[in-house]
């Protein structure tokens, strides 16, 4: 009776532990599944943001569904663990900050999908949360396999004690045990089937003997049954892909040797049918009083379909790239191949409009309308290019102090033609910056402000364009507000929104009628927003819009006194013919006639002796002759280019112990790598083709200045 009540007691304590070790390993389940349903919540948003796939949004808000719920069955089952609760509820809210960055990306179509820090952060702090709870519950299980075990051998002392006293109640205890060995079993498949739901493979490495327990999950993972994977490390090794083994042979030594704080690695195995699986190992190890690694236990879970959505993505960004690349390159082709004509086409139109005293009425309103003309395409190509520039991230912003009245006069002057051409009353309101200096960009500002005002004047038949620039303080902030409203045909207020993107308008009646190509406004609002700045509309449609560009007031000074300096006021073309000296020499390097005729004409007009080479080699060849003083080089050319002609050039006076000789590079390539380009070959500067008479002047009087300052210093030593 004494054993009986001995092995009675033993039963309910074998109970408790069998509850306790089922209790944990449904903790551990659902922790392990919540990791596993992370990742599929994450990539599957990626999916559906790259590809649109419903499905896709329907499998993500499944997941997100699935999580919570596991998230609160995980708390419910936790409630004797202090540390344990304060994890869950930790995980909890990190969970609910994930899925509100995911869902403000869902809701807001123009949020960079590509960058996702934000989302990876949290993702991590969630995964570590994680980790810790399966860490402690781990913990606990082995602390509760140990107790049955304890539990086991004091049965078996308390039956071999029955069996000296009484040989029946050995018979009833043996039968007892057979039964809570069995239980035992049953028990070790609920955890197996556990780890199959989860996705998770364990295994228990004896790093003395080197046997390893593999579990079925393990197995099964890579296609293979119990009996024929094997028991040893070996059979692992031989199954991992053979370009990874030495990362995941040095990553277990460095975790066993202590020098890893947490063994958590990504390779690949082989599957038993040849195929790849990409495998994410975590594992802890149990150690002696001394420190030395006694076992290593662990899971492996397959992340063979999160590695596809990677690739997927990365194929998707290459291509994006790609098309992008193909794009720019088709762009810069395009740039060279209609600005080379157009440098002829606007230097003829600028020749016959200097001369138009000598034309009768007629042909001074053809000379008229052929300036207009070359002046709409040399604007459509620059807005081609800066849409160009501004996709590739090669704006470049030349910020400078400038009184903001010299820029309002210079919009008056530009504007008031098209204004006045259409009996439009164009009336400017700058009262409070007429003391301002600012420091920003100004030929970018004028660039937007003539945008929104010509969009003005375009759209409006009769009435007022008026532009009213103020100063302001927005929200503590001290910003430049410059408002161009007009009383013209308005916008749908449906369509406000799509006014801002590429090559869009209102809506296609509005193309027809008044042409344009809509570049100009998505191309405005970037470089504003480049700025530090937007611009914004209100419209109503039939009683006109009002644009606003509202730009930051960031380094800023009051002046009071904005006169120019009078000499600054002389033309360009009186200044450099003054200066040139009679000795003076320039070389016209370029292939096309047209532009051979403008230039020449541009040399004539400020008496600057010039020769012509129409390749680079014969200009290296022209060159080596006379040292001219100033070279104006094109960069495409047959023979050779003027990027190798100015290369040897420049290694001819490095040997020769020459002063470098200015070279003006005219490229009609146009974008900031093409710049480059001319600089690191050696060229001192660089034009953009068409090119403007009065910046080919401007350079040309710079650097025959300085030449001619190193001259007057030479002769006075």
């Amino acid at each position: 009776m004494m054993v009986g009540f001995f092995a009675n007691n033993k039963n309910k304590d074998f109970i408790q532990a069998q509850e306790a070790i089922e209790h944990t390993n449904s903790v551990i389940a659902r922790t392990l599944l919540i990791s596993q349903k992370l990742s599929q919540l994450v990539s599957g948003q990626r999916v559906y943001l790259l590809s649109g796939n419903n499905e896709s949004l329907i499998q993500y808000n499944d997941t997100k569904k699935t999580v919570s719920i596991l998230i609160k069955q995980l708390s419910e089952k936790i409630n004797d663990n202090e540390a344990q609760i304060v994890r869950v509820q930790h995980l909890d809210d990190l969970y609910f900050r994930l899925i509100e960055q995911l869902d403000n990306r869902l809701n807001n179509p123009t949020s960079n999908i590509f960058d996702t820090q934000n989302v990876r952060d949290i993702e991590a702090s969630i995964l570590n949360t994680a980790n810790a709870i399966l860490n402690e519950e781990y913990a606990d299980l082995r602390l509760r396999m140990d107790y049955m075990k304890d539990i086991q051998s004091k049965l078996l002392i308390g039956i071999f004690a029955g069996f000296i006293f009484n040989g029946l109640i050995l018979l009833f205890l043996n039968y007892y045990l057979f039964n809570s060995k069995r239980q035992s079993l049953i028990n070790e498949d609920r955890l197996q089937y556990a780890l199959s739901a989860s996705g998770e493979g364990i295994y228990d490495w004896n790093i003395k003997t080197n046997a390893v327990f593999y579990s079925i999950g393990f197995v099964e993972m890579l296609g293979y049954h119990n009996d024929e994977f094997g028991v040893d490390l070996k059979a692992f090794k031989n199954r991992v892909f053979p370009e990874d083994i030495p990362q995941v042979e040095e990553t277990i030594a460095e975790f066993i040797n202590n020098k890893l704080s947490e063994y958590s690695v990504e390779f690949r195995m082989v599957h038993k049918m040849g195929h790849v699986v990409w495998i994410n190992a975590r594992a802890e190890i149990v150690r002696d009083k001394k420190g030395n690694a006694l076992k290593m236990i662990g899971t492996h879970r397959d992340i063979s379909d999160q590695k596809n959505i990677e690739q997927n993505l990365v194929e998707v960004i290459e291509n994006v790239e790609k098309e992008s690349d193909a794009k720019s390159s088709f762009l810069a082709h395009m740039s060279h191949e209609i600005r080379t004509p157009l440098t002829a086409i606007t230097g003829i139109a600028e020749i016959l409009q200097k001369n138009s005293n000598d034309f009768n009425a007629r042909q001074k309103k053809l000379i008229s309308t052929l300036m207009t003309s070359t002046q709409s395409l040399k604007d459509l190509v620059t807005d081609i290019l800066d849409f160009s520039k501004i996709e590739k991230g090669e704006i470049e912003f030349d910020n400078q102090y400038f009184p903001l009245i010299e820029l309002i006069g210079e919009v008056i002057s530009i504007m008031s033609v098209p204004a006045n051409e259409k009996n439009i009353k164009f009336k400017v309101i700058d009262d409070s910056i007429k003391d301002i200096k600012y420091f920003g960009d100004k030929k970018r500002i004028r660039q937007i402000l003539i945008n929104l005002i010509g969009n003005a004047i375009k759209f409006t038949d009769e009435g007022t364009v008026s532009l009213l620039v103020k100063k302001e303080i927005i929200n503590d902030t001290d910003v430049l507000n410059f408002y161009v409203q007009d009383t013209g045909i308005g916008i749908d207020g449906t369509m406000i929104n799509s006014i801002f993107e590429e090559f869009r308008q209102g809506d296609s009646s509005v193309s027809r009628k008044y042409g344009g190509t809509g570049l100009g406004l998505p191309i405005s609002k970037n470089l504003s927003q480049l700025m530090g700045g937007d611009i914004t509309v209100d419209s109503t449609q039939g009683l006109g819009s009002c644009f606003t560009l509202s730009l930051p007031m960031q380094d800023r000074t009051q002046i009071h006194n904005t006169d120019i300096d009078p000499a600054l006021k002389q033309k360009i073309t009186d200044r450099l013919s003054a200066t040139i000296r009679d000795e003076q020499t320039a070389l016209i390097v370029e292939d096309y006639e047209g532009n051979i005729v403008i230039l020449s004409y541009l040399m004539e007009e400020i008496g600057l002796p010039f020769d012509v080479a129409k390749n680079g080699q014969q200009a290296i060849d022209m060159w080596r002759e006379r040292h001219y003083d100033i070279v104006l080089m094109d960069v495409q050319m047959p023979v050779k280019d003027g990027l190798t002609a100015t290369a040897e050039i420049r290694q001819i006076e490095e040997e020769n112990g020459f002063n470098p000789t200015p070279i003006i590079g005219m490229t009609a390539h146009a974008l900031v790598q093409d710049k480059n380009k001319c600089i690191s070959a050696g060229m001192t500067d660089y034009l953009s083709k068409p090119i403007d008479s009065n910046q080919l002047k401007q350079k040309i009087l710079n650097h025959i200045q300085k030449d001619n300052v190193v001259r007057i210093k030479k002769s006075s030593n």
